[in-house]
C-alpha cells in the first residue's frame, strides 16, 4: 500500500462517524460508572433503615426533624449571600483593575487567597476571629467601634455570616479573574463611541459593560451555586455546625451523622430529600440570571 492510498485510508477511519463514538466509549462508560454508582448508593442509604432493607423510614425522620429543615434554610441563606458577595466585590474589583495600568500585579496579589490550601486559609480566619487575641476584635477596640469582645464564631446570631464572608473572601477571586476577562474582551470603540456620545459612567456600564459580561456573570453564579450548596469544609474546620448547631447546612449536616452518629441511612437521607429542593432553587435562580 502506497503512503498516498495508507494517508486516505487513516483519514477516512478517523473521520467515519463510527470510529469516533468506539473511540469515547470506554472514557464515558468509566465517567458513567463513576458518576451513577455514589448515586445509586446513596438512594439505596435513603431508602432504607439500620433495620429494614426497604423502608421511608430515614426519609420520614429527616423530613420531621427540626434541624434538618433549618439546615436546609441555612444552605439557601449561605448560597444567596456567598453569591452576592462574590458579585458585588468581584465585580467592582475587575472593574477597578481593569483600569489600572499594571492591573496584572495586583491581580496576581489579589488571586492569592484563592490559590492558598483552603484548610490554612481557613485557620487563618480562625485566628482573625478569635475573640482574646484575634486581629478583627483588636481593630474593633482601638478605632472605638466597640470596647466588648465580639465573638465572630461562638455566638450563634452572627457565625454564620462569619463563616460566608471566610467562605467568599477565598473564592471571590475566582469571579474576578472570569469577570476580568470578560471586561478585556469588550471592544474600546464601544466605550469610545458612548463618551463621544456624552453617555454617563453609569449609563455606559448599564447598557454596555454589564449586558456583555453577562455571560460571565452567569458562569460565576452557575459554579458558585453548585460549590456552595455541597459546602462542608469550611464549616467543620472553623465552627463543626456549633454553637448550638446554629451554622449546620446540609453538607455539615450529613456528615455529622454519618461520622459521628455512624448513621449512613440518615446522612443520604438528607441529601436526596434536599437535591429536588435545590434543583428548584437552581432553576429559579438561572431564571433569574438569565435577564433579556
Amino acid at each position: 500500500m502506497s503512503i498516498k492510498k495508507f494517508y486516505l485510508f487513516e483519514k477516512s477511519l478517523y473521520s467515519n462517524q463510527f470510529y469516533n463514538i468506539f473511540a469515547t466509549l470506554p472514557s464515558v462508560l468509566v465517567f458513567s460508572i463513576l458518576l451513577i454508582m455514589p448515586l445509586v448508593t446513596e438512594i439505596i442509604y435513603a431508602f432504607s433503615t439500620l433495620t429494614e432493607p426497604l423502608s421511608l423510614g430515614s426519609i420520614m425522620y429527616v423530613l420531621n426533624e427540626s434541624l434538618y429543615i433549618e439546615s436546609f434554610i441555612r444552605t439557601v441563606v449561605y448560597i444567596i449571600i456567598d453569591i452576592f458577595i462574590k458579585f458585588f466585590v468581584g465585580l467592582i474589583t475587575a472593574i477597578a483593575l481593569r483600569q489600572v495600568r499594571g492591573y496584572k500585579f495586583l491581580w496576581g496579589i489579589f488571586l492569592l487567597p484563592y490559590t492558598m490550601p483552603l484548610v490554612p486559609a481557613l485557620y487563618v480566619w480562625y485566628c482573625m476571629y478569635h475573640p482574646a487575641w484575634g486581629f478583627l476584635n483588636y481593630i474593633a477596640r482601638t478605632t472605638g467601634l466597640t470596647q466588648t469582645i465580639i465573638n465572630f464564631l461562638g455566638d450563634p446570631s452572627i457565625a454564620l455570616y462569619s463563616l460566608i464572608w471566610a467562605h467568599a473572601w477565598r473564592f471571590t477571586p475566582l469571579w474576578t479573574t472570569i469577570l476580568l476577562a470578560g471586561l478585556f474582551g469588550i471592544p474600546e470603540e464601544y466605550y469610545e463611541s458612548a463618551k463621544i456620545d456624552g453617555a454617563t459612567p453609569s449609563r455606559t456600564f448599564f447598557r454596555i459593560t454589564l449586558p456583555l459580561i453577562k455571560r460571565y456573570l452567569f458562569l460565576n453564579a452557575t459554579l458558585s451555586l453548585i460549590w456552595t450548596s455541597g459546602e462542608f469544609v469550611s464549616i467543620w474546620v472553623l465552627t463543626k455546625g456549633g454553637p448550638a448547631n446554629s451554622t449546620h447546612v446540609l453538607g455539615s449536616y450529613a456528615y455529622w451523622y454519618m461520622m459521628a452518629g455512624g448513621n449512613y441511612h440518615i446522612a443520604a437521607a438528607a441529601l436526596v430529600c434536599a437535591f429536588p429542593l435545590l434543583m428548584v432553587l437552581i432553576a429559579i435562580f438561572f431564571r433569574i440570571l438569565r435577564w433579556r
